[in-house]
């Protein structure tokens, strides 16, 4: 996985996101309206990247990029809401009547993930599972913008801004934890994720549910919401649920994403409790 990074410019983001917390979302649901009249007249997002060129600011270097809700109550600190990215889309399938609401996301994802303001917002933000082949583009796309991304400081779970290494590093945590060599993390995410994906794309069936049954072993150890470990973690159990999964949903799991693979636990321990049985 090699990209070329584009020479240092300023990024850019969509316009609705600069401002407030409220502003970037009652913008949010103007865009929504625009973007589901478009998907209805034409069964697609026509605008390449989403945007046009107008519809895009100038981000200064050093502003701060809200990635989450939680670490942005206040909602009042300058800076651009990529958290509302999500808050868009919901817009526009609410719009749409919920009409084919997962081809309007795969549309919605496929428009933005190639674009660097898209791709990190869908591995910042998105809890959607996402397949290994739209796993790769987006990280494709985000190195191939990093210089001009890395510029900008992140406010995620926490007030405290984090860089974007830091950011992504901990949102790929698990790709990198379940497909980097033992010793060969060097905790820069422009190395280490290339390496990890390259290893998951070339890992057969059963490796990649082996590391899952391992990497889900982890995720319910110590998890205060489990309640019957040794029961949900047994691996024939986990590996009939994982079998019985869309394609989609074991790959993001064998990609390291905690979501999904946290669903299928909490499903499985809660068949454990006695009024289920």
């Amino acid at each position: 996985m090699t990209t070329t990074p584009t020479p240092h410019q300023s990024p850019r983001m969509p316009g609705f996101t600069a401002g407030s917390a409220d502003v970037a979302r009652r913008r949010a649901r103007d865009v929504a309206a625009m973007l589901a009249g478009q998907y209805a007249a034409h069964g697609a997002f026509t605008v390449p990247g989403l945007f046009g060129p107008d519809d895009l600011v100038a981000v200064p270097e050093g502003a701060l990029v809200f990635v989450d809700e939680v670490g942005d109550l206040a909602g009042d600190r300058p800076g651009y809401r990529l958290h509302a990215v999500p808050v868009l889309l919901s817009n526009v399938q609410e719009a749409l009547g919920w009409r084919d609401a997962e081809d309007v996301e795969d549309a919605f994802e496929a428009a933005v993930e190639t674009t660097g303001w898209g791709a990190l917002a869908l591995i910042a933000t998105s809890r959607a599972s996402v397949g290994v082949s739209a796993l790769r583009t987006r990280l494709t796309t985000l190195l191939r913008c990093w210089e001009e991304l890395a510029g900008l400081r992140y406010v995620d779970f926490a007030p405290a801004p984090v860089t974007l290494s830091e950011l992504v590093g901990e949102r790929c945590a698990g790709l990198t934890a379940m497909w980097l060599p033992d010793g060969a993390a060097t905790g820069d995410p422009r190395r280490d994720l290339p390496t990890a994906l390259d290893a998951l794309e070339g890992a057969d069936e059963e490796t990649r549910t082996a590391r899952s049954l391992e990497r889900m072993a982890v995720l319910a150890d110590g998890n205060p919401r489990i309640r019957h470990l040794d029961a949900t973690t047994e691996p024939d159990l986990l590996r009939e649920e994982l079998d019985a999964l869309e394609p989609r949903e074991r790959e993001a799991i064998a990609a390291g994403f905690a979501h999904p693979a946290l669903a299928v636990l909490y499903a499985v321990d809660r068949s454990h409790e006695p009024h289920r049985r």
